[in-house]
Order: structure tokens, then C-alpha cells, then sequence
């Protein structure tokens, strides 16, 4: 049945109205007749939005569980507007479109590809979605008044309520663009016209203790902000010089030292327990690897915070200090004072030092020194950059490093990736907090863990190597990441396309 004939069926127009369209009616759509029959106000608006929003199952915007509030990115709000008369609002933390009978219904699919979340859709009256418009105006004209103190700190608390990793600051043809990474992944968040840009940038650069004149060379700089959730985050800023324009990007450091335990990080209580002998050890060294990014640094720190003691003399050298752990002497390396890992290695051991934790092995003196260590009763913990736990040994070698010494101080390799965790709530409900109704609620480890026992060591000091070392019939046995992958899904904390991302990687 025709819309004109549904409308007829359900007394929403009399056919005697029809009449009135003109000649041209037949050339056109129903939907087009329709509007006309608006436009000569011989049938009421809010009349068909009941209608309407059945036909195309759309709820009400008075059905709404929270009040349509202005979207961030004016610009483009304003643009999809007057292309298809569909109205972008903010619903809580969800994204919507506002529609009407003017709306270009045939668009939603094109407005949907500017967002990385399925956005919400809402029907309402051509004079709804102007007053709401209205507001629109009005915000954006607040937003451009704001000073430049006032917007860092409203872009800076925003992406501490998305749980935010990373802020990127970029200037671009159609605008000033800012891009909050959440779980790994970028997306736009907010969007303004190019003379923000200069003030902005100014601001944030002056808090970090960098030249505001120097635009043509990188800097790097950082400061402490204090949320008003009373959280603190050591803010790492860096600047770079672009054809569009200086890029600025924000790394937040959440100081709150509850967030690295480890067993809040994702493990499963089986590999926990693995972790948790490691960290009761006396001597020895435990090394964690992967690729930059992969939350080596977090877990290390995790497992500092597991072994603090006031009986335990802890201290750390990194490039930069991260996260600021209270009992713990940390250092951070400054190679135009020369003190670099290995020099820290060095004094650390006439500091009578129980457990120490090296940012990362990246060189051959560095890794001497770290054996070393392990060798005379010290526990040394450290990343290196390995495909998996396997080719650690390889790597090592590669670095110099004694294959008799590796075998008789190596004690535990964990190798790990993240991947986006399945978010508990249903990803259509407007209300979620936690995922923002992307169906993802943070990050989780994907990893494999190697024991080091006997078996192991004798096969290091016989030479084998790499994939070798755990070949089946090896008569080695480690918690793979296979397993963990399959175990992930089977409890369904993560999903099968999420784990494709990294499958090729290891």
C-alpha cells in the first residue's frame, strides 16, 4: 500500500485534499505530496509524527531517555543539516539524528559513516528541530566566546569522562579538529573553526613548560591536572610542525594507583597465580615483551605494586617515569646528563637494591648489566621488544647476552597484546556509561606466558632457540596465545573479530 493510501486508510488525510495537490502530484514522490500538502498547511505536522515514526520504526522524541543536548561538532552538525534537514544531537553519552518530514530520509546511512558508534534516531516536527536549533546557535556561540583557559579544560575533562588515552589536536582543511583515542582507537571529538587553533595550543604549551614562539621544530613538554572527579593525571604533551598547521598531542597518565593491580588487569585466575609466584621470587629475571603499546609498562608496575614492601628496598629506572608509585625510588633517564639505563643499572647496585625494574633492554650494555644483576641475587624486571615469548631467548642473544647466563637467570616471559573488551550492557542502550555504545568497555590482555623450568633452561644452553624451544614434543608446556584467545571468547570477554586484529601479528 502506497503512503498516500495508508494516510487515507488511517484518516490522516481525506482524499478530497489530494485533490488540491495540482497537476504536477503524479511526477512526484508521496512523501514530496505529503510535504506539499504541509507546506499549504492543509494537513498539521504533529499529526502524522505518530504515523511516521511507526512506518519507519523511529521512536518519538519525547519517548527519548535523555533530553537532545548540542553536539560538540558544530561544523558538522551544521553541514548535515542543511544538506538533508536531519539534526545531530548529543542523547547522555550516545550520538543521534533528530528527523522530521522534511528530512532527507534516503541520507542516514551516509550521516552514520561520520561516526565510529551507531548513532540513535529520533522523529519529531520541522518546529521542534528549529527551536532545538536555535540551541544549537546558541552553544556554538558560547563555545566560540570561550577563552582558551576554559576550553583546554573542557576538552581535557570531556576525555577524562570517556576514559580517553590520548588527545590529538590537529588542523585540517575543513577545520580544527580534535580526535580522542578510547580503547585503542581514534575518533573525532570535537570540531572548530581555525582561529581556535593558535590560542588553544598556546595555552596547553605554556602549562607544559614549552616555547609557545618555537612552531617550526617538535618540543616536548608535560604537567599535572587535577580532575574535578578529584583524579590526578600527569599530562605528556608533544608538538610536531605539519603542511596544515602545528599537531599537538596530549598522552594522560592516570595517577591513581588502584588501577594497577593485577588483578584488575584482565588475566584469568589461572595465569594470575603464574604471576603471582613470579613476584615472590628472590632473584632472577622476569621480562615482559611486545610491541610498543601492547600495556607491558602497565603490567610491570602492577606487578611492582604487588611486591611493595617496606622490607624491600625498589627502585626503577625508566624513560620517562610513567605512573609515580609511593615507597619506590624511580629514575628517569637523561641522556644529556649521561645517565642512561646502563649508568642507572650501575649505581643501582651499590644502592643495595632488592628488586629493579628497567623501562626497557634496548641495548647490549644495558642487557649485561641487567644479567648481571639477575646473577648476584637481585630481582630485575624489564620489557623488551620480542614477537612472542619464544624469541625472547633469540633476541637476548642477539643482544650478546651468554646463552648459559640467559638459562640460569631467565625465570618468566610473558608476551601479551590488548584487544577491546565485550561491554556487559546492551550496545543499544542510550544509557550505557561504560562503552558509550560502542559494545566495548576498556582493553584486555592477550598473551601467552613461558615458564622457565629446567627443561627449558637446558634446551637454552643447548642452543635451541625461537619457535623451536616450545615446539610440540618439545615436551614444553606455557600457556599459549592461542589458548588465551580461545579461553577469552568461551567466557566471553572479547570477541572472535577482535582477536583476527592481532592473529596475524604472532
Amino acid at each position: 500500500m502506497s503512503l498516500l493510501n495508508e494516510l487515507i486508510a488511517q484518516n490522516l488525510i481525506e482524499e478530497t485534499v489530494l485533490a488540491q495537490l495540482g497537476a504536477r502530484s503524479s511526477q512526484l514522490t508521496d512523501i514530496e505530496n505529503v510535504r506539499q500538502l504541509s507546506r499549504k498547511q492543509l494537513i498539521e505536522e504533529e499529526q502524522l509524527q505518530s504515523f511516521f515514526a511507526a512506518r519507519y520504526h523511529v521512536p518519538l522524541l519525547s519517548q527519548a531517555q535523555a533530553p537532545p543536548a548540542p553536539l560538540n561538532d558544530f561544523t558538522l552538525c551544521r553541514h548535515i543539516y542543511q544538506e538533508t534537514k536531519v539534526l545531530l544531537a548529543s542523547f547522555g553519552d550516545r550520538c543521534g539524528g533528530i528527523l522530521s518530514l522534511y528530512s532527507d530520509l534516503f541520507s542516514l546511512d551516509k550521516i552514520s559513516y561520520h561516526f565510529d558508534t551507531p548513532l540513535l534516531w529520533y522523529w519529531s516536527t520541522s518546529q521542534q528541530i528549529e527551536a532545538l536549533r536555535q540551541l544549537s546557535d546558541n552553544s556554538e556561540k558560547q563555545h566560540s566566546d570561550m577563552s582558551a583557559v576554559e576550553l583546554s579544560q573542557h576538552i581535557l575533562e570531556k576525555a577524562i569522562g570517556q576514559n580517553c588515552s590520548d588527545i590529538h589536536f590537529e588542523a585540517g582543511m575543513d577545520g580544527f579538529v580534535i580526535r580522542f583515542r578510547v580503547d585503542g582507537y581514534l575518533h573525532d571529538a570535537m570540531k572548530f573553526s581555525t582561529d581556535v587553533q593558535a590560542p588553544l595550543l598556546s595555552r596547553i604549551k605554556i602549562l607544559a613548560g614549552m616555547d609557545i614562539a618555537v612552531k617550526r621544530r617538535p618540543q616536548d613538554g608535560h604537567y599535572s591536572y587535577h580532575a574535578s572527579n578529584g583524579d590526578s593525571y600527569d599530562l605528556r604533551v608533544s608538538s610536531i610542525p605539519t603542511e596544515m598547521g602545528e599537531k599537538l598531542v596530549i598522552r594522560m597518565l592516570d595517577q591513581a594507583p588502584t588501577q594497577y593491580k593485577l588483578d584488575t588487569l584482565g588475566f584469568l585466575p589461572e595465569d594470575l597465580e603464574v604471576l603471582y609466584k613470579a613476584c615472590q621470587m628472590d632473584s632472577g629475571l622476569i621480562l615482559v615483551v611486545g610491541p610498543t603499546g601492547s600495556g607491558k609498562t602497565t603490567t610491570l608496575y602492577a606487578m611492582l605494586n604487588e611486591m611493595n614492601s617496606r622490607e624491600k628496598n625498589i627502585m626503577t629506572v625508566e624513560d620517562p617515569v610513567e605512573y609515580h608509585i609511593p615507597e619506590i625510588n624511580q629514575v628517569s633517564v637523561q641522556p644529556d646528563q649521561h645517565l642512561t639505563f646502563a649508568e642507572a643499572l650501575r649505581a643501582f647496585l651499590r644502592q643495595d637494591p632488592d628488586i629493579i625494574l628497567v623501562g626497557e633492554i634496548r641495548d647490549e650494555e644495558t642487557a649485561a648489566i641487567a644479567i648481571k644483576a639477575a646473577l648476584t641475587g637481585h630481582l630485575v624486571l624489564s620489557t623488551l621488544h620480542s614477537v612472542d615469548a619464544a624469541t625472547t631467548m633469540q633476541r637476548l642473544n642477539n643482544l650478546g647476552v651468554d646463552l648459559n647466563l640467559l638459562a640460569d637467570t631467565l625465570k618468566v616471559v610473558l608476551s601479551q597484546r590488548l584487544v577491546r573488551r565485550l561491554c556487559p550492557h546492551d550496545i543499544d542502550q542510550a544509557s550505557c556509561l561504560r562503552c558509550h555504545g560502542t559494545g566495548y568497555s576498556g582493553r584486555i590482555p592477550v598473551y601467552e606466558i613461558l615458564q622457565v623450568n629446567r627443561t627449558i633452561s637446558d634446551r637454552i644452553k643447548a642452543g635451541v632457540l625461537g619457535k623451536d624451544l616450545t615446539a610440540p614434543g618439545s615436551g614444553v608446556f606455557f600457556h599459549s596465545f592461542e589458548q588465551t584467545m580461545q579461553r577469552l571468547v568461551e567466557k566471553g570477554i572479547t570477541d572472535r573479530e577482535e582477536l583476527k586484529k592481532i592473529a596475524l601479528d604472532i
